[in-house]
């Protein structure tokens, strides 16, 4: 059965939640879907690691393993890169100019039909492939 919404979170809306204010409650709100009846939430790994990388370097381990364990235990799911996540994530970084790392929620927003919820804007250009939800 589809699911009735599907929503992609990067490593910047990810970051938007640990930061908190407006940006922050919008993710809340998207994670607060996630545990009801057809909504599916997903982060690549790629973004995962973004975020924990970012997160280590500005802010104390303590905060940074509570915060990730609270996400770990919502209903987001952690999408492993596989070669078709991959592959799909070149193609939109070669034709819409974006970082490569950069690609991944897009990659999977166009193979699961889903929205990408961020707050960075080089992905601009993928609202071509993809549908944004602007943080």
């Amino acid at each position: 059965m589809k699911p009735e919404e599907v929503f992609i979170l990067d490593s910047s809306a990810l970051l938007a939640l640990f930061r908190g204010g407006e940006p922050g409650q919008k993710v809340e709100l998207i994670l607060q879907k996630g545990g009801r009846h057809g909504v599916e939430l997903y982060l690549s790994a790629v973004d995962w690691g973004k975020c924990y990388s970012a997160l280590l370097q500005q802010e104390k381990p303590r905060q940074v393993k509570e915060f990730l364990e609270k996400v770990e235990n919502s209903a987001l799911s952690i999408v492993a890169v596989n070669k078709k996540i991959s592959a799909e994530a070149a193609l939109l970084a070669e034709e819409y100019r974006v970082p490569y790392e950069k690609a991944f929620a897009p990659s999977l927003g166009t193979i699961t039909d889903g929205k990408v919820v961020t707050a960075d804007p080089e992905l601009q250009a993928v609202e071509e492939a993809v549908e944004v939800l602007w943080l």
